[in-house]
This record gives C-alpha cells, structure tokens and sequence, in this order.
C-alpha cells in the first residue's frame, strides 16, 4: 500500500510517494524511479518537500520525523519521540491501522513542522539541520490525526482527525498554539484541504461526502455524495476551479469547485485510492493506491476527455497519472483548446 504522494512546490516534473519502509522519487513524464530511500523494518506513513526543495520529511510508525536531502536521499536529520508509537484508538473504539506521525507538513517560510500523530496529538517543531526543537504541543483530538493543512501565510492549520472532527489552531500571535474553532460530523475525517482563496476548505472520510466548510465560522455550506465507498482524499488545483477525490470504489473523480459537478472519471485502480495530488501545472493528477504485487491491466482512458494514464507499480501499491490532455479539461483550466 502507497500511504502518500506529494509533489514539490511549483514543480510537476517530479513526485514522491511513500510505502511500507521505501521513499520513492518519480519522474512525472515518464513514471521512471529516480531515488529511492529505505529504512527497513518501519513503515513512513507521511511525506512532504520543504517548500525550498532542499529536504524531504516524513514521518514514521517508529513515532520519529526524518529529513532527506532529495538529490542523494542521505539522512539530515532525526527528530526522535515525535509523537507516541502507539495511538488512542478511534471514537468507535477500533483500531488504529497506522502508529507513530501519521501526518507532517512543512510552513511555507521551511522554518517549521505541523506533525499529526496516532496520539491524536498536533506538534509544531522549529526545524533547521543542525537543530530541531518542539515549540508548541496541541492536543484535543481523541483519535488519529490523518491530514493537516496550514495557510500560505502560516498564521493558521487545520487537523483532520478520525475521531470525527477538525480543528482550527492558531500558529502565530498572542494566542498562537491555541484552538481558534473547531467542527464535527459523524464522520472518521480523512483529508481536509483549503481552497486556495483561503476563503473555504473541504473535507472527505467514511461517511462517504465532500463537504465544503466556511473558514471563518467553519459551518456547512456544501455537501456532495462523493461515492459510494469512504472517501480518502482530496485536492485542489492551483486555481481553485477544479478538485479530485480518491477512495475506496477504486476511482479518480475530477470535479468542478463552484458547480459541484463531477467534470471527469477514471477507474485505473485494482484497490483503494489513498491518495490524489493536482500537479501544480494542473495539466495532470496523480492518485496513488492499495493494489500490489503483479501490475494490474493498463487503466482505461478517462472518460469523456481523451486523455492518457501511466502507471508505475512495485510489490506494495500503484501509482497512477492521469494526463489530462482533453479538449473538455483543458477548457474548464481555462487552457487554449487544439
């Protein structure tokens, strides 16, 4: 299983997944691994680049954070005891199916860390190569933390967590470190994502829906049936008029933001989608997933966009690219059409 995939900031070249005890390096074009990083007998459960491109972090079911240099994969550093090996559990009382950070992402100024942990605790860490120190722990959720996204301008993040809510936390000011609001739903949260304005964010997880939430109150203002299976990720384009969405029915869904509409579809997946990235030219998506062992067949073309997939697969997960060269999506990017 492929548990994340993250592309580096204002790059489409190339991605990063993670799976089981490997961190993978992919040329985009092609699906050809450039690097690959191990450390046996552990499982990354999250990646992301710095937004300087000079590290990769991720963190692990050991319950440590660690950076890589992306040209050579060598270690940078280790932030041990990040969060606990072991998690809380979920609301429902079940298992936890992953341990130790099971969420990490870097502030846009690369001066910090937002860690979730299977503790269902949020860290903020102030990372450098030669040190690395904890500023701030949060700690309200009852379960996992699954997402964390944090605003272009650092002030602010929001945490996704399994025990069926969402919290706002503040990261600067006089009150930073503290919870701002927060919203629940019956519902094990599994991705959250604003909306690059800023203005709105929308969340995805069991109960099946892609809701839209105001920022400034976070209250409902939309709620779409998104499948008929859990929901395990979403993400936005870079201009904000279009989001996908993967999970457990196996597909890719492209949807247009303002009307709610599903734009496009692709099914190339065997197993679960855990993961789904625009790229940031937005001329293409990439979802990552469950299925292992031998390649599956060649996925379909997307329907109604004559578009093309490439697939890379090792032993644990697949990737899958879907290139939308379409006439219908290149019109709704706002793209000349052929």
């Amino acid at each position: 299983m492929i548990n994340d995939l993250t592309f580096p900031h204002g790059s489409a070249e190339t991605f990063a997944t993670c799976s089981g005890s490997d961190i993978r390096v992919w040329h985009a074009r092609t699906l050809s691994e450039l690097l690959r990083i191990q450390v046996p007998n552990l499982e990354c459960n999250a990646i992301a680049f710095l937004k300087s491109g000079t590290a990769i972090v991720s963190g692990w079911n050991d319950g440590k954070v660690r950076a890589f240099f992306p040209q050579s994969g060598r270690l940078m550093y280790v932030i041990c005891d990040a969060h606990k090996v072991v998690g809380t559990g979920n609301s429902s009382g079940g298992a936890v199916p992953r341990n130790g950070v099971t969420a990490i992402t870097p502030s846009n100024d690369c001066k910090r860390l937002v860690t979730g942990g299977a503790d269902g605790q949020v860290r903020v860490w102030a990372v450098a190569k030669e040190t690395q120190v904890m500023i701030a722990s949060m700690k309200e959720h009852k379960g996992p933390v699954y997402a964390i996204a944090i605003k272009a301008n650092d002030s602010q993040c929001i945490s996704a967590s399994a025990d069926g809510s969402c919290i706002l936390w503040a990261l600067d000011g006089e009150n930073a470190f503290v919870r701002i609001n927060a919203l629940f739903a019956s519902n094990f949260f599994k991705a959250a994502a604003y909306h690059p304005d800023e203005s709105q964010l929308i969340t995805c997880g069991s109960d099946r829906k892609v809701t839209y939430w105001d920022v400034a109150n976070l209250q409902q203002i939309r709620i779409l049936d998104g499948s008929n299976a859990e929901i395990n990720s979403v993400s936005t384009n870079a201009s904000g008029t279009l989001f996908a969405s993967g999970g457990a029915d196996k597909k890719v869904v492209v949807w247009h933001y303002d009307s709610g509409l599903r734009s496009l579809e692709g099914a190339g997946h065997s197993g679960a989608v855990t993961k789904v990235r625009f790229a940031p030219d937005e001329q293409s998506v990439v979802s990552v997933g469950t299925e292992g062992g031998e390649p599956p067949p060649p996925p379909p073309h997307l329907p109604r966009a004559h578009s093309r997939a490439r697939c890379a697969d090792d032993a644990r997960g697949s990737a899958r690219r879907y290139l939308c060269v379409g006439p219908q999506l290149k019109r709704l990017l706002g793209a000349p059409c052929s």
